[in-house]
């Protein structure tokens, strides 16, 4: 019997070679998947029965981080990763007030990946609640 909790993912992404590998990999993990690439698509996408929510920062639309603003607005109780290029300070300056789960950098590590699905990455909270050298030892910096 699998112990781990069905993940149910909207992955919203503008790069389709980067959206596609990821959507594979859960697949092949045995979650459900669904895909857009735009804030728009996304949108109508993201509703009460998306457990994880994986977004890229800049997309054709907007930014993903509307997407993250929706979520909360809705009340869902949904885990939300920012998937970047972005130095991680522009992100964390962008992105701080709206306290996504995890920062996941480009190219995707696929071990972060199941370790943010799995709750044992840093959440941005830890990350704040950490001071100096050890807050960059925290993130690889």
């Amino acid at each position: 019997m699998n112990s781990r909790s069905e993940c149910r993912a909207l992955i919203v992404e503008d790069d389709p070679a980067s959206r596609e590998t990821l959507a594979a990999f859960l697949r092949r993990r045995g979650d459900q998947v669904r895909c857009a690439s735009t804030v728009a698509a996304g949108r109508s996408m993201l509703t009460a029965d998306v457990t994880h929510l994986i977004l890229d920062l800049r997309l054709p639309d907007g930014t993903g981080l509307r997407l993250l603003e929706r979520a909360k607005e809705k009340g869902l109780p949904v885990k939300v990763a920012v998937v970047t290029g972005l130095d991680k300070g522009d992100v964390l300056a962008d992105a701080v007030m709206l306290q996504p789960d995890a920062f996941l950098t480009k190219p995707v590590d696929f071990c972060d990946v199941i370790a943010w699905l799995e709750g044992s990455r840093p959440s941005l909270h830890d990350y704040l609640g950490v001071e100096g050298s050890e807050r960059a030892s925290r993130w690889g910096s």
